[in-house]
């Protein structure tokens, strides 16, 4: 079993947790797969090396789902209330869908 502690942010000197919403794995190349949440992250992770290869970031806006497409070239994700904060969340973010192109730099691991 591996552990990969994702989608969390340093401030003030703390560390802040965010829920993983989302895991996708590429269904072209089994090497990475990718995690989304609450802390509006997009995580790929090299899973040989066991360490993140990269991060997109969409601001404080959850990440309620994200999946890699069958090709396994683009992902397709959803910002919006993820209800991590309950009834506060409401209107609180924008709803978004969106599509990502994946470019071959961003899916391997500099050893």
């Amino acid at each position: 079993m591996i552990t990969f502690k994702s989608n969390k942010q340093e401030e003030a000197g703390n560390t802040i947790l965010y829920p993983i919403n989302s895991v996708s794995f590429n269904p072209v190349n089994d090497r990475w797969f990718m995690t989304a949440g609450a802390d509006g992250g997009l995580h790929f992770w090299d899973y040989e090396a066991k360490n993140k290869i990269k991060t997109l970031n969409y601001g404080n806006n959850p990440i309620c789902a994200a999946r890699v497409s069958p090709r396994g070239d683009m992902i397709a994700y959803g910002l919006g209330n993820d209800w991590h904060l309950g009834q506060e969340g409401l209107n609180k973010w924008q709803t978004k869908l969106g599509v990502h192109p994946i470019a071959e730099n961003e899916t391997k691991f500099a050893k």
